[in-house]
């Protein structure tokens, strides 16, 4: 009977504080004093007014992209610039009646004799020809970047106060980040936003191609989601399954027979989750290197001038910051390569999920900063953009 008190304080401090940023200090005597009507109210006081640490860096990073969302429409002498996005298909144009032969026919262009009905034809084949397909708002692409991050991140606090509390226990979003080192909602948001920012990316650079906009999607959309199956393949709680499932057989079986089975398992487990890394980076690196570096170096090769610092300033930066995604998931498999090898106790592997997921978190939010306001502050009066559009010629014999 003496050892109750001190076991229900024990569960308390689980609870309330522990591991949580609610430090609510009871002691044995304050325990037995108190029913439960002051551990309700102390419960239902953290859950109005406390949060997890990292969830609260979630809080803060929703607020500054919600900042964000709002300020890219608010701000004074916003002009938007829609921006005309076009497909390229070839052109075939009859010379008849014209002066137009294969020896002054336009460059890039051809003349092609064609035979119908033992008559010939020439045609002018330009295999370069444009037509507008639609428009894209930077306005709104920028906007949308913002708000989606703000409600991915937002979602997480919100749903912690309203339904789970402070508990550690109920709470999915923590429990996955601590027990296991998986965020699903993470990769499915980057997939969106980070294709949206690329593709401003794409547009400030002066790629207006269908085709080229749509691979950068792909590109980067596939990248995310090879990112979120290389931390679903280390998953921590499904090495520990694999872990405990050979503990079990071991007492049944040979120990060295089974070791050796775990051991294969772990390097096979290590091995696709490599390849599918390496493989994310080159699908980023063809977004990124082998089309928008691509075409910039090709546009300051072939022109007078350079583009303006703004553009350049914000392909680079945004690249460096892109890579570092990639960085910080390589950190993380190494520790659980650690992990994997039984060399990392499980408390070092929750505080190193904990340290990922707020590096994630933080580069997310200065990544999008940048590149929003960058874009932005080149779309107000506050700067010169003088852009002018010439009139829309674009087929031309």
């Amino acid at each position: 009977m003496s050892d109750e008190p001190l076991i229900s304080v024990t569960k308390l401090r689980l609870i309330i504080g522990g591991e949580g940023t609610c430090k609510i200090i009871v002691s044995a005597e304050d325990d037995m004093k108190s029913g439960s009507k002051d551990r309700s109210k102390s419960q239902s006081l953290c859950k109005r007014f406390c949060l997890k640490h990292f969830e609260r860096w979630n809080a803060v990073a929703a607020l500054v992209h919600l900042i964000n969302a709002v300020l890219t429409y608010a701000l004074p002498g916003t002009d938007d610039e829609i921006i005309p996005v076009y497909e390229s298909y070839a052109s075939w144009t009859s010379l008849d009646n014209t002066d137009i032969t294969k020896d002054n026919c336009p460059s890039n262009q051809y003349v092609l004799s064609v035979n119908r009905t033992n008559e010939s034809e020439m045609f002018l084949v330009n295999p370069r020809a444009k037509k507008e397909a639609f428009t894209l708002s930077l306005q709104l692409l920028i906007f949308s970047f913002h708000f989606l991050s703000f409600m991915f991140q937002g979602s997480i606090p919100v749903y912690s106060l309203v339904y789970n509390g402070c508990s550690l226990h109920n709470d999915q979003y923590v429990k996955d980040i601590k027990e296991r080192g998986v965020n699903t909602r993470r990769f499915v948001e980057y997939s969106i936003s980070a294709t949206l920012m690329l593709v401003c990316i794409a547009l400030v650079s002066g790629i207006d191609e269908f085709n080229a906009l749509f691979t950068i999607v792909v590109l980067t959309s596939v990248t995310m989601v090879l990112g979120l199956v290389v931390e679903l393949l280390f998953d921590d709680q499904l090495i520990e399954k694999y872990t405990e499932g050979f503990m079990k057989e071991t007492k049944k079986r040979n120990i060295g027979r089974m070791a050796t089975k775990l051991t294969e398992l772990r390097q096979y487990i290590m091995y696709i989750g490599k390849i599918v890394h390496v493989t994310a980076w080159v699908t980023m690196i063809s977004a990124y290197g082998g089309i928008i570096i691509k075409y910039y170096i090709l546009s300051i090769q072939e022109s007078d001038v350079e583009p303006p610092l703004w553009v350049t300033l914000v392909i680079f930066t945004v690249m460096f910051l892109y890579l570092v995604f990639g960085g910080i998931q390589f950190v993380q498999l190494w520790f659980k390569a650690k992990y994997l090898r039984l060399e990392t106790p499980k408390e070092i592997m929750k505080s190193k999920n904990i340290q990922v997921e707020l590096a994630y978190i933080v580069n997310s939010l200065v990544t999008k900063t940048i590149l929003g306001w960058t874009i932005i502050l080149n779309l107000t009066d506050l700067t010169d953009n003088g852009k002018i559009m010439c009139p829309n010629n674009l087929t031309t014999l």
